[in-house]
């Protein structure tokens, strides 16, 4: 699945989203440090002697270290992308003078491939105009919006792996090969059907440098995807709402809305922490 190195989350090499599990979504890497969207009123959510540091995690001047816990670097990533999401929708609204009332909560549905859907709008014509709008802003991003919603289901243990899986490989094959699933079949352990892009790939023709492993590993999925029943995986589809200027998460205990930041972002940074390197 590719990205844009000029987006607000950070690509892996030569564009690809790398991976250590399904979740390491946003692979930082020094040489594509992607320019950070400032997140205000943070200090509210935090521990009052902590600072936030979305590379080292968070630092105690009482007792001079930084907190690495995975976990916590999971949740810091997902605030950090949130804002940058809510910037991108907000200017891109009022550039085109959308304004919401207090009351407007939309749900953003993104199918497979990426086309966003408003629902919670009575005026259709303005429904309309935000569907385009979003669409628009967001085109060169939502493959980031969608790891983004998967991220944090994940973090609240919602994830649905298989699907995910599916929705993974059935974005590589589209954009590199132009291919679907319902073209290919698994005989004898082998991939039949593919066409003139996809075959060198299955036959390992094609370097793809530092993102072998990657490819790798979809072609070891595909073949297990065909094998299960393409039919019998759900195709993944992702909800977020928005409302008063952010995008807040759906029926998860750990959201990444203002107000659902407010019931457990600051116990979780104090309690979940793990004070183990030194500033």
């Amino acid at each position: 699945m590719r990205c844009v190195n000029n987006g607000p989350i950070n690509c892996g090499v030569n564009g690809f989203y790398n991976q250590d599990n399904l979740i390491s979504l946003m692979n930082k890497k020094a040489a594509q440090k992607q320019s950070q969207t400032s997140m205000p009123n943070l200090d509210s959510m935090m521990a009052p002697a902590s600072n936030l540091n979305t590379n080292k995690g968070v630092y105690d001047p009482k007792t001079g270290t930084w907190s690495s816990s995975g976990n916590l670097s999971i949740a810091l990533q997902n605030l950090e992308d949130r804002e940058a999401f809510n910037q991108i929708i907000n200017n891109a609204l009022a550039k085109e003078g959308i304004k919401l009332s207090s009351k407007e909560k939309l749900t953003l549905t993104i199918d497979k491939d990426g086309q966003i859907t408003v629902s919670g709008i009575n005026d259709q014509e303005k429904r309309a105009k935000i569907e385009e709008v979003l669409n628009s802003s967001l085109q060169d991003n939502i493959t980031g919006l969608m790891l983004h919603i998967e991220s944090v289901k994940t973090m609240n243990g919602k994830g649905e792996t298989g699907v995910f899986e599916k929705w993974m490989v059935y974005d590589f094959l589209k954009d590199e090969t132009g291919q679907d699933f319902t073209e290919l079949k698994l005989v004898n352990g082998e991939i039949v059907g593919a066409n003139e892009k996809l075959q060198p790939i299955l036959n390992g023709e094609i370097d793809f440098g530092k993102d072998e492993e990657y490819v790798g590993e979809i072609i070891t999925k595909l073949k297990s995807i065909l094998a299960y029943g393409v039919d019998r995986i759900a195709d993944l589809e992702q909800k977020i709402d928005f409302q008063n200027g952010s995008l807040i998460d759906r029926e998860l205990k750990k959201g990444f809305g203002p107000d659902q930041l407010k019931t457990w972002f600051a116990n979780f940074v104090s309690g979940r922490a793990q004070w183990d390197a030194k500033a």
